[in-house]
């Protein structure tokens, strides 16, 4: 019976691990040597390979793969495919890819067996040899396509011709026989195969030849050079193949395959074609196969093409694409030499021996001492528990060594015993002489949970449902419940802090143990799993998330942080101060960085990075039992245990490739835009569709983009792993689109492409359009204002007639009527008065006197009536010359020499309105009252200045002046001033005017013509 695991279980705990793509770099030295086991990843026409027989490979230096097959080109980032056919007219020339090679200008050339097309800055172009003898040369169909270090691109024909291509020039090079293929060679040039040998073709000529009499070469392979700038050439002629290093050919012995594709692998190995799969060589041995059984789905392989980490693209025939790749992990099993899964425990050795624990199904055993007299009587079937893996091989252990429990459950390396086991329920073991001996057994019904030594040597062994049992180095033991302070007596892990406390996790909580200060209990819950930081603090796995103590408090860490899973079950800090941990989700990874910031109390999501079982892990399944899972080895590698393997990996080895982001194409309305970085879009309302990517072959899924187009979007737009974004009604307007590419599970810098966007807009959305509009829509109303205007003055002109032709009117009835009454009256009161002037008498007299007075008094009456009169027709006399029409006012005014009257006038009079003349002259005419009436001036100059758009009039005198607070609103009782800046302000004018007491007055007034033509007939009718 499997006690813990079936408890544990029932919790429903299970550990989900996931895997990151590497090379096979983790593969220990300290560790047997063993045939890597690939991951494996397949696409078809289902994935959106445009057919499913690959002829072709080549890996661009953009990242990109191209994949050349019967039906078509296709352009694959790790997520997705690009197809390129011949029926789109505007790509390449014919369906059926059989060679791709870049050159060294990063073009991309793609051959078919009729046509050449070259691919170059996103743009397709069919490729001309450029003159006769090229035409002639293409005619006959191409056999082979290479590209050299020093940017020619070679191509031979059925005739076994050789053409040459380098900088846009083409010519065909004589070569001594008829060549069969071509293999570039990493020093410049090509090497050429052919029916009688192969030689090197170098800047048009033969560099060099190797002759094989009766040998006829069908295929060709130029390896890279190594350190000391040797290559090696291998070519194919029958089952036979030849090897040259320097001026040797060998053949390899032993070795007659039929092979037709060659790849570069790992450290000067060699990948090659086979009619039932795939074989690496190295120094012309055979060092592994890779067929149907190891992961490949056909064995007909028509190219390969190495991955640069151990791994090798493979296109079949029939099946499609395929790449084989080793994993971040290097995993063992029993096929290793192991004991049977499912893995418990992993722990590594101080000697660098790692070991390893399973645990007995129900099914194999019995439990117990039962078990033990079973594995006696046949120990050759005995189950095997623990495993030793080290650099003489790979050993494992039963009942038959001593081995009497059913499950490990921890171990460590004590002074006194050596490498100590605990297993469950039988209690702690060591090992010596190749066998495992029991020395300590806790209580009857009771099963170990928890195994550690402390820095003093003790060793310190949890029981679940018992105690802690502390086994002193000094000897004795010392056995602590809940009565000495323990929180419970379900004990599941121990681990010793930076400062000798001991933390026990148990089903409600956990202890420390502090030794003489104390022991303090936290009571948290369950708590599976603790790890002593090396950097300070512990840390909890549980249900509930991923507990840090720092000293002060708990602090925990979730989904809601980043965590891929709530339980979290082991965790291990690596070299570089990450921290790595297993959780129901998988095994994953905290950045060292973002965890001391979280650790200092910043707020912020986690980068998580999650692995996965493509990378080498045997499973995604770990049994919940603890700190057991996870052990850091003294070279720094971190091992875990998995219920179908234990695993490894060495975390300084993990490096991100870098991405580059870029933008693969733009559509409008679902018709793809020619043209790179600048697109124009015609105008109207359109559906734009962007496409971008960033290459990685291995795990797409890890990259993430972001995407803003300015001018729209405000900020970046998270698109998580899609690889297109819509816009749909773009105003017209020039925008500018970013995408940036990212690991979306850690930090750091992120890869950013861009490119401008214009949409055209209609000739009535142009800026032009509409300040035409703007402007005949501001004639249309200066012209609609100006008729508003001309109609307002001239009903002002009417107004102002219908008023002079009232006040003549009036002036005419006073004089024919009013007045003449007067003087008659005055005239028959003197006649009155002369005739008593006759008579004498004191009567008479007096009788005289009041006729005199009333005379007097009539005729002052006729003199202010001819006064007013002479107003009234004045009015009109300014309309026709203001210097003349103020003149005139003077002489009714005064007369004789004082005051003295100066009147200048400079200028031709503006086009005024009368009505503004009018109030010009009033404005005047008050002035001149004021100097001589109340001024006692004894000079009055008058100054009218006229320009084509304004008059100026200043009256001043040298007369009495004006107290300061009479200047506003003149003396009380008297309205001159105030008349006069109602007038100016009926007519647009600006008046002014200084005076001082005893000074002397200047007044001055300005009236603007546009001003007056404008503002007055509005303000007039407002008024």
């Amino acid at each position: 019976m499997r006690y813990l695991a079936k408890w544990k279980r029932g919790q429903g705990a299970w550990l989900y691990l996931a895997a990151l793509w590497m090379g096979s770099q983790c593969a220990s030295a300290m560790m047997p040597a063993r045939a890597p086991r690939y991951s494996s990843e397949a696409w078809t026409t289902s994935q959106g390979l445009p057919q499913n027989s690959v002829l072709s490979l080549c890996r661009t230096r953009d990242g990109f793969l191209w994949v050349g097959t019967l039906g078509g080109l296709a352009q694959f980032d790790g997520a997705r495919f690009r197809v390129f056919r011949s029926l789109d007219g505007s790509s390449i020339a014919d369906d059926a890819v059989k060679y791709l090679v870049q050159d060294a200008g990063g073009a991309l050339w793609i051959g078919s067996s009729t046509a050449v097309t070259r691919y170059r800055d996103g743009v397709f172009e069919r490729f001309d040899a450029g003159s006769k003898e090229g035409h002639a040369f293409m005619a006959e169909g191409i056999v082979a396509l290479e590209a050299d270090a020093r940017g020619g691109v070679w191509m031979a024909n059925h005739r076994g011709q050789v053409l040459l291509v380098r900088d846009g020039q083409s010519r065909v090079v004589s070569a001594p026989a008829v060549v069969t293929a071509l293999a570039a060679d990493p020093a410049g040039g090509v090497w050429a195969a052919s029916r009688n040998g192969f030689f090197l073709l170098r800047d048009g000529a033969v560099a060099s030849r190797v002759w094989a009499a009766g040998s006829s070469f069908a295929a060709i392979y130029a390896g890279a050079r190594d350190g000391s700038g040797r290559g090696e050439v291998v070519a194919r002629a029958g089952l036979d193949t030849y090897a040259l290093r320097g001026n040797a050919l060998t053949r390899w012995a032993g070795f007659r395959r039929t092979w037709h594709a060659a790849a570069d692998g790992d450290g000067g190995s060699l990948w090659l074609t086979a009619e039932t799969g795939l074989l690496l060589i190295k120094d012309g041995v055979v060092v592994r196969q890779v067929g149907v059984k190891d992961g490949l789905a056909e064995g007909d392989i028509e190219a390969v093409l190495g991955d640069g980490a151990g791994g090798v693209w493979a296109g079949a025939y029939t099946s499609g694409l395929q790449h084989l790749y080793n994993g971040a992990f290097a995993s063992y099993d029993a096929r290793d030499g192991l004991p049977d899964a499912p893995y418990d425990m992993v722990s590594a050795a101080p000697d660098g021996a790692v070991w390893v624990g399973g645990s007995v199904n129900d099914t194999d055993s019995d439990s117990g001492s039962d078990a033990a007299k079973k594995a006696d009587k046949d120990a050759s079937h005995a189950p095997r528990v623990i495993g030793r893996m080290d650099a003489d091989g790979i050993m494992s252990f039963g009942w038959a060594e001593g081995v009497t429990g059913e499950q490990a459950m921890g171990i460590a390396f004590d002074d006194r015993h050596g490498m100590v086991l605990a297993m469950a329920p039988s209690g702690l073991f060591r090992f010596a002489g190749g066998r495992f001996v029991q020395f300590y057994r806790p209580a009857q019904g009771r099963y170990a949970t928890a195994l550690m030594k402390d820095h003093a040597g003790n060793l310190w062994l949890g029981v679940h449902g018992g105690a802690l049992h502390e086994l002193l180095a000094a000897g004795g033991e010392r056995v602590l419940t809940e009565r000495e302070g323990l929180l419970d007596n379900s004990i599941w892990s121990l681990a010793e802090d930076k400062a000798g406390t001991v933390w026990v996790t148990s089903s409600k909580g956990v202890t420390a143990l502090r030794g003489d200060s104390g022991t303090e209990r936290f009571p948290l819950g369950f708590i599976g799993s603790a790890y002593a930081d090396p950097r300070g603090g512990v840390w909890f796995g549980s249900f509930k998330g991923l507990r840090y103590y720092d000293g002060k408090g708990f602090h925990l860490l979730t989904q809601k942080d980043g965590l891929p899973s709530d339980t979290v079950i082991c965790m291990a800090r690596d070299a570089e101060g990450n921290l790595w941990a297993g959780s129901a989700n998988g095994i994953f990874r905290l950045e060292a960085g973002e965890l001391d910031r979280w650790m200092h109390g910043e707020p912020m999501r986690l980068h998580v990075r999650v692995f996965g079982s493509a990378d080498g892990l045997l499973s995604s399944e770990v049994i919940d039992v603890g700190q057991n899972t996870l052990s850091v080895a003294p070279d720094h590698r971190l091992w875990f245990a998995t219920t179908r393997g234990i695993s490894v990996i060495d975390p300084s080895l993990l490096r991100d490739e870098p991405l580059v982001a870029s933008i693969e194409q733009v559509s409008v309305d679902g018709e793809r835009q020619s043209g790179a970085g600048s697109f124009d879009v015609r105008p109207g309302r359109h559906t734009i569709r962007i496409e971008y990517t960033a290459p990685h072959l291995v795990d797409a899924g890890r990259v993430v983009f972001d995407y803003k187009l300015d001018g729209w979007d405000r900020d970046w737009v998270s698109a998580g792993t899609s690889r297109e974004v819509s816009y749909a009604g773009l105003p017209p307007g020039s925008y500018s689109f970013h995408v940036r590419a990212r690991y979306g599970d850690a930090s750091g810098a992120a890869s950013i492409a861009g490119m401008s966007l214009a949409v055209q807009p209609f000739f009535y959305q142009t800026r032009w359009f509409v300040l035409l509009l703007a402007a005949a829509g501001a004639g249309v109303l200066w012209l609609l204002l100006r008729l508003r205007v001309r109609a307002s003055e001239q009903r002002l002109e009417a107004m102002y007639k219908v008023r002079l032709d009232e006040r003549n009117r009036i002036a005419r009835q006073l004089h024919d009527t009013l007045i003449q009454d007067v003087v008659a009256t005055a005239l028959g009161l003197e006649a009155l008065s002369g005739q008593m002037n006759a008579q004498h008498g004191d009567r008479q007299n007096l009788e005289k006197q009041e006729i005199d007075a009333a005379v007097a008094s009539l005729q002052g009456t006729v003199r202010r009536g001819r006064s007013a009169l002479i107003e009234l027709r004045n009015e009109e006399a300014a309309m026709v010359d203001l210097a003349a029409a103020l003149t005139r006012a003077r002489g009714e005014l005064w007369s004789g020499d004082v005051p003295e009257f100066v009147l200048r006038v400079s200028g031709n009079a503006p086009a005024f309105l009368a009505s503004v003349y009018d109030d010009v002259y009033s404005i005047a005419r008050e002035a001149l009252i004021n100097a001589y009436r109340h001024g006692h001036a004894a000079r009055i100059e008058v100054k009218i200045a006229y320009s084509a758009g304004s008059v100026e009039l200043t009256v001043e005198d040298d007369g009495m002046g004006l107290p300061g607070e009479f200047t506003a609103q003149g003396r009380p009782g008297h309205f001159g001033l105030q008349t006069m800046r109602e007038r100016s302000v009926k007519i647009g004018g600006r008046l002014t005017m200084d005076a001082a007491d005893g000074e002397g007055t200047r007044v001055r007034l300005v009236v603007m013509r546009e001003r007056a033509r404008w503002w007055n007939p509005w303000q007039r009718r407002l008024a």
